[in-house]
């Protein structure tokens, strides 16, 4: 259902030098001699993944068509963006300034069918491919947040060898950007089974937050937060689950004292899932009342903060016969349905809100009539499809 986890799942061991900076060791990008396109044969599997909106006349959204696929919103319209792809390429978040943004995923490359971390780079006229660290064998990155042009996180995980086997230890991977280049930063991996980073925020260069989940070996798999407090990261307590396994997909910061971390977590049967949304209020994590408007599956998938008093949780609720785009709201007292006509049944949904007004929506593609992936748009009062 989402192709945010690594592989087809699985790994073993690359053992970390330190838990500072490990410096990049991957092939230069110009030997990977990408192709460049600015609307990549767009056909019926070309989908959105990621959108990051800076200002009501500036957005970013990424997603696959085969190949990388960037979009930008000027205010009026989506247009395809010029961008590389160094084999079959898949681009998963987006991080956006008004000048500069990265979209992360992974690329195979031809005949292959390994992993590699893929790293594009907009510098305000076009997009480049970055290279990363290169010691994992295979690596797909998740998550991206962007503080400024010289501090921005990218996340994920990785294994040493290829992610085919279901019990290896599969590892998180978090990635630091100085202004020059990207290199891996010490992460924990406290599972003995996958331990997956899906999501990424960042508040200051001493405050970022990253979420995922893990999986003890008993194929349940666990929510997982970590804090950067400046100088490593860390695992951070959480309340208790009380679930049959519980994923945390997106995380968004307002400041140090105002986070929220989106999921699911499992009922009881160990199958009917439920949205889950978690709080950071400076102090602890706690589990915040959330709705679940669909009669068997509610979960979350993407959230985004404008203020303290507009945020946007988005994901899917399943009732019988029809799968629906599930949009929740906070209005800085609590979390509300807000009613939509649109179907869902995308392997991803993911919502960008800027302060200034207006949120988009990536990952739904049911419009038809659209040269692009169809986006949405909240507008006076509403969510409409956008092309």
């Amino acid at each position: 259902m989402r192709i945010r986890c690594l592989g087809w799942m699985a790994t073993a061991a690359l053992t970390l030098a330190s838990p500072a900076s490990v410096p990049s060791t991957a092939v230069a990008s110009s030997t990977l001699t990408p192709t460049v396109s600015a609307c990549p044969g767009l056909g019926a599997y070309a989908l959105d993944s990621a959108v990051s909106a800076v200002s009501p006349t500036n957005a970013w959204a990424v997603g696959y068509s085969g190949r990388s696929l960037i979009e930008h919103w000027n205010g009026r319209h989506w247009t395809c963006a010029r961008s590389p792809s160094p084999g079959v390429s898949v681009l998963q978040a987006v991080g956006a300034r008004p000048r500069d943004a990265w979209a992360v995923g992974y690329y195979f490359k031809s005949g292959s069918h390994i992993q590699h971390p893929l790293l594009l780079h907009w510098n305000g006229s076009r997009w480049s491919l970055v290279r990363g660290p290169g010691a994992a064998i295979e690596t797909q990155l998740t998550g991206v947040a962007v503080l400024s042009a010289t501090d921005a996180w990218a996340v994920g995980s990785y294994c040493p060898r290829f992610c085919g086997n279901p019990y290896a230890k599969q590892f998180s991977l978090i990635l630091h950007w100085n202004g020059k280049r990207w290199a891996r930063v010490a992460s924990p991996s406290p599972c003995d089974g996958p331990n997956l980073l899906h999501g990424v925020a960042a508040v200051s260069r001493r405050s970022a937050w990253a979420v995922g989940e893990c999986d003890t070996g008993s194929a349940i798999h666990y929510q997982l937060v970590l804090h950067w407090n400046g100088t490593a990261w860390r695992i951070a307590r959480l309340p208790q689950a009380r679930s049959q396994g519980s994923t945390l997909w997106a995380v968004t910061a307002i400041s140090n004292t105002d986070a929220w971390a989106a999921g699911q977590r499992y009922l009881a049967n160990g199958y009917t899932r439920a949205t889950l949304i978690l709080h950071w209020n400076g102090s602890r994590w706690s589990r915040v009342t959330s709705p679940d408007p669909g009669i068997f599956h509610n979960f979350l998938e993407g959230i985004s903060a404008a203020t303290a008093s507009d945020v946007w949780a988005v994901g899917e609720e399943d009732n019988p016969g029809l799968g629906g785009l599930l949009t929740l709201h906070w209005d800085g007292h609590s979390w509300s349905n807000i009613p939509n006509n649109f179907a869902s049944g995308n392997p991803v949904v993911s919502v960008g809100a800027n302060p200034r007004g207006g949120a988009w929506i990536a990952g739904y593609s049911n419009g038809g009539g659209c040269a692009l992936p169809v986006l949405l748009h909240w507008k006076n009062g509403k969510w409409s499809q956008t092309c």
